[in-house]
């Protein structure tokens, strides 16, 4: 049996070592830092207070009690109602498309533990572009039962809604009163492949050649 080996003598490079080689992206850089507002817990605490008072209050007057569904999706399908019908926004999704349409809002609610947090970083420049009051805290831990959610992650307020604020902080952009615009800063990036990550391909390098081997044997 005679072994196999490359055509014109020199060595072929495995998919590892070529995936090895070091490798870079440009990426632009946020010239613009901006910052929760700051509100004290008891702010917070009594903010969020106000708004689930307000749906304990609506729900008992809207919502008969039928037998035949049970509370908890009562309590969804009546969050659901209050949504279609602009009194609280529910939604990352929806909050963003009614500030697209110069929807006013009094303030805006966020859960303090979703994670990625950035998941939130437009509507932070969204409410400071238009000076609404943005609010980072337990949303959940006070919303959640009285809509039958296991987890609410944001809560609009429309301007024209019964429920008042006071105390209530909007974010300040950066670039506001600026003459011009700073400089934008690009910045490098390493996206070579980890070391870890190298050594497995070339593992499964090994394991198919010596597949392949075991192949050849067998035919031979």
């Amino acid at each position: 049996m005679s072994s196999s080996t490359p055509k014109g003598g020199g060595k072929r490079k495995s998919l590892a070592q070529k995936q090895a080689k070091k490798t870079e992206r440009h990426v632009l850089d946020d010239p613009f830092k901006i910052r929760w507002p700051r509100h004290s817990d008891s702010t917070v605490e009594s903010a969020l207070l106000v708004v689930k008072n307000h749906i304990f209050q609506r729900y008992a007057a809207a919502c008969s009690r039928d037998s035949s569904q049970g509370e908890i999706r009562a309590k969804r399908n009546f969050g659901h109602r209050l949504e279609r019908e602009r009194e609280l926004i529910f939604s990352i999704n929806c909050v963003t498309k009614l500030f697209e349409q110069n929807f006013q809002f009094q303030a805006v609610f966020v859960e303090e533990s979703l994670i990625p947090t950035r998941i939130f970083d437009h509507i932070l420049y969204l409410c400071g572009l238009r000076g609404v009051p943005i609010v980072k805290g337990q949303v959940s831990l006070y919303l959640s039962s009285c809509l039958g959610r296991k987890k609410v992650g944001i809560v609009a307020v429309p301007a024209n809604s019964d429920i008042k604020f006071s105390e209530l902080v909007s974010p300040t952009l950066p670039f506001a009163n600026l003459d011009k615009l700073p400089e934008l800063v690009v910045r490098i990036e390493d996206v070579s492949p980890s070391a870890e990550a190298v050594k497995r391909m070339r593992l499964r390098q090994e394991a198919k050649a010596k597949q392949k081997s075991l192949v050849r044997m067998e035919v031979d």
